[in-house]
């Protein structure tokens, strides 16, 4: 009897061992089977003390940001040049700094940007705001033979972009060979306005931006409107949606 229990000894000890290896792989993949679909794993989570770390350091990067999204945004470089490009959507302050800007430089012309306006060109006389930029700058005095009107086509994306190339079209048929171009426009759509440009034209050294301060909210409280944050939240997006994608 003894030697029966010890020769069927070594098979239970073998046995024993495949189902603790069965349950390892059980324990592992989640249940036995060919294709599992879960299985376990070891996750590292950080102790109270990395958390604190982790919520400090995103305070830190956030007040950063707020600080400097909006002047990074708002850039204004001038570069050499006798052509002004305004972009026509700006407020009448902006077509006020402009003329200032003209007189001031080495200017020959001033080109006016923009596409159809979204509402009330059906009962204005000033079907884009190309038109009604160009209106606007004759109305404060400027000369109207210095103003060459660039309306863009109707799009429902890429504003800009196409804006540009209106503005390249124009001067090539005019013949008008410019030194170089300096756009105005308003506040943080200065770096989107400036990087679009640059892509049109073919000499992008000779491209420069003028951003002027935003008539609607205080640019060193942007977060503090309503206007301030959302606009400077879809300029940021905006200007990083164009630098990758195009």
């Amino acid at each position: 009897m003894t030697e029966q229990f010890e020769s069927k000894s070594p098979e239970r000890s073998d046995d024993l061992r495949r189902l603790t290896k069965s349950s390892d792989r059980a324990a592992e993949h989640g249940f036995p089977g060919k294709f599992p679909l879960i299985r376990k794993r070891m996750v590292w989570l950080p102790t109270w003390r990395g958390w604190c770390c982790i919520v400090l350091l995103a305070a830190c990067m956030c007040t950063w940001t707020a600080r400097n999204i909006h002047p990074f945004l708002s850039v204004t470089h001038r570069v050499p040049a006798d052509v002004l490009v305004i972009e026509g959507w700006v407020p009448d302050l902006v077509l006020k700094t402009a003329i200032q800007e003209f007189q001031q430089g080495q200017y020959r012309f001033i080109v006016t940007s923009g596409g159809p306006r979204p509402r009330g060109h059906l009962t204005s006389d000033f079907p884009t705001y190309a038109a009604e930029a160009a209106a606007a700058l004759h109305k404060l005095g400027f000369p109207r033979d210095k103003i060459i009107e660039a309306p863009g086509e109707p799009t429902l994306r890429d504003r800009t972009f196409h804006s540009a190339q209106a503005v390249k079209l124009k001067l090539d048929e005019l013949n008008i060979k410019q030194v170089g171009l300096n756009i105005v426009t308003e506040g943080n759509h200065a770096r989107r306005t400036w990087t679009v440009f640059r892509r049109v034209f073919p000499e992008p050294n000779r491209v420069g931006v003028i951003s002027c301060p935003p008539v609607e909210y205080d640019p060193a409280r942007w977060w503090a409107s309503s206007e301030g944050a959302k606009g400077t939240l879809i300029e940021a997006f905006g200007w990083l949606h164009d630098a990758i994608f195009r």
